[in-house]
């Protein structure tokens, strides 16, 4: 009876042991956009503007309705130093001036359809034949969540990094460089459960 007992537990560490490593080997992938409902992003939007670096925030949430729809709600902020910063660009969203719409900061849609192909751990690449490299160089903590950290380079450089929780729809940190440097960067402050 003893000997079938540690059979019994033998078998069960090594098949817990087994499946462990196959789980660990292999990473999670991110599809952006899939969201829940019932969830509130709030975002610092960073950008260089014509007198230095500027910011806003940018809020998301979604809220379900009683009928089973959803309603979208988006607050931009931004503190103006005049009057003569009232200007139509407001009417657009406070980075209207950056020329850049927001679904680009958080994830430019030629680069998105990458994450669905990228194992999300620690050591992964993936080339992109005339987008880049893209590679999965460590973890960060951003508004008290755990992602991967991502970065796109090319050969003159530095495109773009995210950082990605898969469990989320968008990214906890986006940033955009262009040849000169910093572009713009989404980052993100809060999100809650609603």
């Amino acid at each position: 009876m003893e000997i079938k007992t540690n059979q019994v537990v033998t078998v069960l560490l090594v098949t817990v042991a087994l499946v462990f490593t196959v789980v660990n080997s292999y990473g999670a992938t991110w599809e952006p956009f899939q969201f829940r409902g019932n969830e509130r992003y709030s975002f610092e939007v960073t950008w260089e503007g014509s007198e230095g670096e500027e910011s806003s925030i940018y809020e998301f949430q979604i809220i379900e309705d009683n009928d089973g729809g959803y309603t979208a709600r988006f607050i931009s902020e931004v503190k103006l130093s005049s009057s003569d910063e009232l200007t139509g660009d407001l009417v657009y969203g406070s980075w209207s001036g950056y020329g850049v719409p927001i679904g680009y900061l958080l994830v430019n849609p030629v680069y998105s359809m990458m994450f669905g192909e990228l194992d999300l751990k620690v050591g992964e690449k993936m080339s992109f034949y005339g987008q880049g490299r893209m590679e999965v160089v460590g973890t960060e903590t951003v508004a008290g969540r755990k992602g991967f950290l991502c970065k796109l380079t090319d050969d003159e450089g530095l495109l773009g990094e995210w950082v990605i929780d898969p469990d989320l729809a968008l990214p906890l940190r986006s940033k955009m460089y262009e040849s000169s440097g910093f572009d713009g960067a989404v980052e993100l402050v809060e999100y809650e459960r609603l």
